[in-house]
């Protein structure tokens, strides 16, 4: 039987540079769909040239004030909107090709250890959804940690500082976005996506689930809740956003999010390894 250990479980992320962020030109495309959805084209002049004036703060990276962003259907919240593309370098690591599935979470908190549990595809491939404390036991059982953010950005979108796990151009039809979309779920999860339900969403290093689905947790800055793994203390954030939060107008940039405060159901956990066990 596979084991969830098993080395083709795991993707190995090489050390090396990659593009983090975004570039000007994604920022700009990003703001204009945000101010077409926003309903521009049938606003009064006036509004529109309101739109117009935070529009161009917002693509010199200024801060907009209260009324400006009452423009505008959704701001994306701190850190990543300000976040301007450059290179970094990153040592090798290795991530869950999928996200922890129903079945596995389920064994674990019914007892039966980390190390023990069966391989991702082994049995009705629901994604799970975990809570934060099984969470890290789970990942201190395996020797594992929760990904930074870095390292899932560089794990979903490859080094070469594309917008998505495919490429430049958005394409809904590549994950689960949002309920009511076209392409659903397969429907022995209840409504949840599958672990390996959309493989034209893959990342560039072959890691499934990066946009779409569930969002998964990740290590932040230490705030207010904090845990420790090998004497390493953290917060925990989320990459991604739940689709009963989404709506098909605003989902093209979800994946990009990083938030420090969540509900306790509805997301996901995808182990990371600097080492794999041997």
């Amino acid at each position: 039987m596979a084991n969830i250990l098993d080395k083709e479980n795991w993707v190995e992320i090489p050390e090396g540079e990659f593009i983090t962020g975004l570039s000007d030109a994604q920022w700009r495309a990003i703001w204009l769909k945000i101010r077409d959805v926003s309903g521009y084209a049938g606003k009064p002049a006036d509004i529109r040239e309101n739109m117009d004036v935070a529009l161009a703060k917002v693509f010199e990276y200024e801060d907009l004030s209260y009324d400006e962003k009452k423009c505008f259907v959704r701001i994306l919240p701190y850190p990543y909107d300000r976040y301007r593309q450059h290179t970094v370098y990153h040592s090798r690591f290795y991530i869950a090709r999928f996200q922890i599935s129903a079945m596995q979470y389920w064994q674990f908190e019914h007892g039966t250890r980390a190390v023990n549990l069966p391989g991702f595809l082994t049995d009705s491939r629901c994604i799970a959804e975990v809570r934060r404390e099984p969470a890290v036991e789970l990942c201190r059982q395996l020797g594992a940690r929760l990904p930074t953010s870095l390292e899932w950005e560089k794990a979903g979108r490859g080094t070469d500082g594309r917008l998505y796990p495919w490429g430049d151009e958005w394409d809904e039809s590549r994950g689960f976005f949002y309920y009511g979309q076209k392409y659903p779920p397969l429907p022995d999860c209840g409504g949840k996506p599958h672990l390996d339900a959309y493989p034209d969403g893959v990342s560039p290093y072959g890691v499934w689930g990066m946009c779409g689905g569930l969002p998964d947790l990740i290590q932040v800055e230490p705030h207010s809740k904090t845990y420790n793994l090998d004497g390493k203390t953290f917060s925990i954030g989320l990459k991604g956003q739940h689709p009963r939060e989404l709506q098909v107008d605003t989902v093209f940039f979800d994946h990009l999010l990083i938030r420090r405060g969540y509900s306790e159901w509805g997301v996901a956990l995808r182990p990371v390894f600097d080492e794999l066990p041997a």
